[in-house]
């Protein structure tokens, strides 16, 4: 069985803002277990954990993780670990959310062109862009939105905004 380490980043609400996926091995037998974590001053994470499989020698191996509190590691690969991106299908990811100047959001590739719509908790439409087909990620610059709850509605997926 293959086991990996998960982070997630989520907004006082408990919506996710960024999910990450580490391994250090992707051996079959291997487990990847994330044994302790810090929260550095810049927002950033630094984590230790270790992997176990019966291919490796020694038959255990420690890793150590140090990421911005993007879930990146700046400037460098993570020591030891290899890092896997995924965006399940029908999954929104809003980054930075909450939102100030702008907001990137990254969903399934498109299949076929679609449409982003934004709208505000009275139901109003506020902001509507025409997504290509072959897409992945659009950046959104929110300087002209009022601070508060937005609804994001890309294809049938709907996701929460909060612009400051």
């Amino acid at each position: 069985m293959y086991y990996v380490t998960y982070l997630f980043k989520l907004n006082l609400s408990g919506d996710s803002i960024w999910r990450k996926t580490y391994s250090n091995t992707t051996d079959k037998s291997s487990d990847n277990i994330l044994a302790d974590n810090i929260l550095n001053n810049d927002g950033g994470l630094t984590a230790i954990g270790f992997v176990r499989a019966d291919t490796l020698v020694p038959y255990e191996k420690i890793w150590l993780l140090k990421i911005d509190s993007n879930g990146y590691a700046p400037g460098c690969s993570p020591t030891g670990i290899e890092e896997y991106y995924y965006t399940q299908k029908g999954e929104l990811q809003i980054f930075p959310n909450p939102a100030t100047t702008q907001t990137t959001i990254t969903y399934t590739i498109a299949e076929k062109a679609i449409t982003l719509q934004i709208y505000n908790m009275l139901g109003q439409k506020v902001y509507e862009e025409k997504l290509l087909k072959g897409s992945s990620q659009t950046t959104i610059n929110t300087t002209g939105f009022k601070p508060g709850l937005y609804k994001v509605v890309v294809g049938e997926f709907m996701g929460s905004l909060i612009i400051n």
